[in-house]
């Protein structure tokens, strides 16, 4: 992926308004337009920046091009390659938020629609439809257990959530649950690019969700004592399904908190599978895993098991085109931004220095929906929490005190 963004960044001299193609090459050209999703909205203003990625069939960037949308909101590329085997990316950056799509060289001959969003701050507009998480592997040795969790998600309006940390009312972030201690986090998903934050003790995503399905996986490590551990797993989004799937080979593990159900078939391996329905955001089960193996016991999962390639293959990620049409972007934001004018890019980014106080407005959301946190104290926090992250280098006059923005009730 690398080695593609560097070629990337090399070829944006050479492909600035079209795609170069040479005379023994075929070429086609590309028609279509981009058109506002979101009911009532007017219709996408001219001079809009529509870019094109040419990857070959082993993923080596062949080819980039930009063009800008007319009035009526279409846009022409002219003399691209027609390279068999290769996929097109289209990409265009609307109301902060990249939008892509990405079609064979038969596909691209036909007329193209790329489809945006106006923009939605509200993290109800996401629903988990399955959650499940999947016991991959266990350690008898250093007594941790390895999970991955895949979780399903669809917006159904016609809005893309563009998670918002600083908006009034609880946070905006798409948040996910961890058990006690827990190490080691990957985080893998098809949407595009963001951050990953720690929020007490799981962690937030700042990805945009457009309306649709998409899909998020985390894996990670987490202890247990003696033979069992026993958590709350709380769901911030809810969940319509929520599993918890165990390999037939570890058949002395049982689960408490879920009811039991048939077993599950994954490629060619059978689990045992516990399952709930219908948690409402902030709710979740009481979960406990018993009869772990203890040290002395030969319990060993297969390598395939913690494998990503095992649980991804219905999973397509397409962060390395993502990225590409990023890094695009970025370059040409670059070239002709005026002085002093700030891209949509830095804007959005959470500053290094305020990732520490954006945990804490997540903390605070999160003790707040438990009740923990009376309503005037949690708008009071909230507010001076939110005002340091907007001003983060504000200097207090010599004297004065500096306002107390702890999230404990107390003001502690």
């Amino acid at each position: 992926m690398f080695c593609a963004l560097v070629v990337l960044a090399a070829a944006l001299g050479l492909a600035s308004s079209g795609v170069g193609v040479s005379k023994a090459q075929e070429s086609i050209t590309l028609m279509g337009g981009v058109v506002n999703g979101t009911q009532g909205a007017g219709p996408v203003a001219a001079g809009l920046p529509v870019l094109l990625l040419l990857s070959a069939e082993d993923g080596s960037l062949s080819a980039t091009g930009q063009t800008t949308t007319d009035a009526a909101g279409r846009f022409r590329f002219e003399q691209v390659e027609r390279l068999e085997g290769g996929t097109y990316t289209l990409g265009v950056e609307y109301a902060g938020v990249l939008y892509r799509i990405s079609l064979t060289s038969q596909e691209v001959e036909k007329e193209l629609h790329l489809t945006v969003f106006e923009t939605t701050a509200d993290v109800s507009a996401v629903a988990v439809t399955r959650q499940v998480m999947v016991v991959a592997d266990v350690d008898k040795g250093s007594r941790e257990v390895a999970a991955t969790e895949i979780v399903r998600l669809v917006n159904r309006g016609d809005r893309t959530l563009l998670p918002d940390p600083l908006a009034g009312g609880p946070m905006s972030l798409l948040r996910f649950s961890l058990p006690i201690q827990s190490s080691g986090l990957i985080v893998q998903s098809d949407l595009p690019p963001g951050e990953v934050i720690s929020v007490g003790t799981g962690f937030a995503l700042t990805s945009p969700v457009a309306p649709g399905a998409h899909v998020i996986e985390f894996s990670y490590l987490f202890p247990y004592s003696g033979d069992q551990v026993s958590y709350r797993q709380n769901l911030p989004q809810g969940a319509e399904i929520y599993q918890v799937l165990v390999p037939e080979r570890l058949p002395e593990v049982q689960v408490t908190g879920l009811e039991l159900i048939a077993p599950v078939d994954i490629q060619g391996s059978v689990f045992r599978a516990w399952e709930g329905r219908n948690f409402s955001p902030g709710q979740g089960p009481a979960l406990e895993l018993n009869n772990l193996p203890q040290p002395g016991m030969l319990v060993r999962l297969r390598n395939s098991l913690t494998d990503g390639t095992f649980w991804r293959g219905a999973i397509p990620l397409a962060a390395a085109a993502a990225l590409a049409l990023l890094l695009l972007i970025g370059v040409m934001k670059v070239s002709r931004r005026p002085a002093g004018q700030v891209s949509i890019a830095s804007r959005n980014s959470i500053s290094e220095e305020s990732v520490a106080l954006v945990q804490e407005i997540a903390e605070l959301d999160e003790r707040y929906q438990r009740g923990e946190v009376d309503e005037d104290r949690y708008q009071a926090v909230r507010q001076i929490l939110k005002s340091r992250v907007l001003e983060p280098s504000r200097t207090y006059p010599a004297g004065s005190d500096e306002p107390a923005a702890s999230s404990d009730p107390d003001g502690r």
